[in-house]
């Protein structure tokens, strides 16, 4: 017991005693913790009540009384002396029973731990939610910008600009959205007559843009170090070119001058405007950007016009050969996609590769399935 559990006894057991002596109590109801044994009651009283007889020999134990013949009656300044002291005495007992055992402790910790097991993937999962919805949004307003720039254009935006004619400038398709991504004032500062790499057009190119970044991209880097796009700021989100691949370049048609063959292009091509007419496939079925594999990486700067690229036309999603080439993402289970329609989908990486080339194709007449 502690020295202030025993201070406290102390004083309780000298208030009793002090009022017993000062009065001649009537009666005194004593517990254990109070008086050990009537020998010890009959020293403390035996100076002032001497010629007194008392009831109740023996050993005093918890529910034994002990009662002094021919006291006074209590008067109540003595009932409130000695409620004083009773609820001195609860005190110290309380004292007694504070704080915890080891097993306790122990216990506590581990059910502590397992709360923590429990929760710690649930909030992961929530932020993931939460910055998975985020990526969609940046791709829906990608795609509604599409259909304001062919709004005002009647096409779509060029995927890049002057990349096989001379002089080469390679201007980006993102540079042609940014008045519709409520970027006009930076589309104002970029000059088309001029590649993209130099200035001023490489310094406008390093803004970077929420936008173009996905905020679940694990890499940190905000802008380029290497190559001629250095300091330009990165995308995390690729036109695309078409299908590459076994059996898919243009080996036979003459007139066209993009590297597939027409059945393979997208909507994002070299020097050439696509219409909606040219879409056969369907714009609500034919897929205008998406997220990339490989991130902040060369060729991955938005100013750049090579940020363009075609799907291994054996290859998933989140799959790629070349990890700087393929659609792709962060977030468990594939990744995210918009369409020439305005609309935003997620693509499973279980998705069959013919599935996924058919959507990556605006004319090669496959069969769509919902």
């Amino acid at each position: 017991m502690s020295r202030a559990v025993r201070s406290c006894e102390g004083r309780a057991n000298c208030e009793m005693n002090r009022l017993l002596t000062a009065t001649g109590a009537l009666e005194i109801r004593s517990c254990a913790a109070d008086v050990e044994s009537l020998s010890t009651l009959n020293l403390s009283l035996k100076p002032r009540f001497s010629g007194l007889k008392l009831r109740g020999c023996g050993i005093v134990n918890g529910n034994s009384d002990v009662r002094l013949m021919n006291a006074p009656p209590l008067r109540s300044a003595v009932r409130r002396h000695f409620a004083s002291a009773s609820r001195a005495r609860r005190r110290c007992d309380s004292l007694t029973r504070r704080g915890f055992t080891l097993i306790e402790l122990l216990v506590v910790i581990a059910v502590v731990g397992v709360l923590v097991g429990l929760l710690l993937p649930a909030v992961q999962a929530a932020r993931e939610s939460s910055r998975r919805s985020h990526c969609a949004n940046n791709l829906r307003q990608q795609g509604l910008a599409l259909l304001g720039f062919e709004g005002e254009h009647r096409t779509l935006p060029i995927g890049c600009v002057d990349c096989l004619t001379e002089p080469r400038r390679f201007h980006s398709w993102n540079s042609q959205l940014l008045p519709w991504l409520e970027q006009a004032a930076l589309r104002k500062q970029l000059d088309f007559t001029i590649a993209s790499h130099q200035s001023p057009n490489i310094g406008v190119g390093g803004t970077p843009l929420d936008v173009f970044r996905c905020p679940s991209t694990l890499e940190h880097e905000v802008a380029s170090t290497t190559g001629l796009w250095r300091k330009g700021a990165f995308t995390d989100y690729g036109g695309i070119y078409g299908v590459g691949g076994v059996g898919q370049d243009n080996v036979d048609e003459q007139w066209n001058r993009q590297l597939l063959k027409s059945a393979a292009l997208g909507v994002f091509v070299y020097d050439q405007a696509i219409t909606f007419k040219d879409v056969s496939d369907g714009a609500s079925h034919t897929v205008a950007c998406a997220e990339l594999l490989g991130r902040r990486r060369g060729e991955c700067e938005w100013v750049n016009g090579n940020n363009v690229f075609a799907q291994d036309v054996e290859t998933p999603v989140n799959n790629a050969v070349n990890t700087s080439v393929g659609i792709g993402s962060p977030h468990p289970g594939g990744a995210q996609v918009a369409f020439c329609a305005g609309h935003v989908a997620f693509l499973s990486e279980q998705m069959q590769p013919q599935a996924l080339n058919a959507l990556l194709t605006r004319a090669g007449e496959e069969l769509h399935h919902e």
